[in-house]
């Protein structure tokens, strides 16, 4: 399994209440296609509290869409921070692990650094 998901706990802003919610650290297509909807919608790591207040939660993820052979990196800010950067490169380790390869794929090699 090459996804990955993190969690966090924020109290909600409207009602105070304490929630673990579940993030994307690594998004593989082949595993969650569903991920592609809302990465368009803009949901893609939104979380709505009990109460109905919605969140879109920024951190930095990645993408992976290995038949179109793409690593796309999403980062929590726009311009990226050099943290970005780092979590990035940690993340496409981690993918790269996962395929369990001592010669990974072509696309990901060269997005390793």
């Amino acid at each position: 399994m090459i996804s990955q998901t993190i969690q966090l706990q924020c109290d909600c802003q409207r009602c105070s209440a304490p929630t673990t919610w579940t993030l994307w650290s690594i998004v593989d297509l082949t595993e969650h296609p569903e991920a592609l909807d809302e990465l368009a919608s803009d949901t893609i790591n939104s979380v709505t509290c009990d109460c109905g207040n919605t969140y879109c939660l920024h951190i930095p993820f990645v993408i992976h869409d290995a038949p179109n052979e793409l690593v796309i990196f999403v980062p929590a800010f726009d311009p990226p921070m050099d943290a970005d950067f780092q979590t990035c490169t940690r993340l496409i380790t981690n993918i790269v692990a996962a395929v369990n390869s001592r010669d990974p794929p072509r696309y990901l090699q060269n997005v390793v650094t």
